[in-house]
């Protein structure tokens, strides 16, 4: 949706439909752009945390990692299960 708003945007703009508008209507344009841009800011800062939490998460562990027996893991599950189970 974004981007069709701003393409019929740009071919107003670049049309004599622009130019043949009251100045109500220049404003309602231009309140429109700035709410895109706004819009266009917040998705922006959005996607760029996303991209650090990636990034943080696929970094390799400076420190030593211990690591969890397989069975060890199985046995966890099997309690989580049950005690999940008894809530219900």
């Amino acid at each position: 949706m974004t981007g069709e708003k701003l393409q019929r945007i740009k071919e107003i703009a670049n049309s004599n439909e622009f130019w043949g508008m009251s100045s109500g209507e220049h404003l309602n344009v231009i309140d429109s752009l700035l709410d895109e841009v706004e819009h266009l800011k917040r998705e922006n800062e959005r996607l760029r945390k996303e991209l650090n939490l990636v990034k943080a998460k696929s970094e390799l562990p400076e420190e030593p990692v211990d690591y969890i027996p397989i069975d060890a893991l199985y046995e966890i599950n099997i309690v989580a299960e049950r005690a999940l189970s008894d809530d219900e």
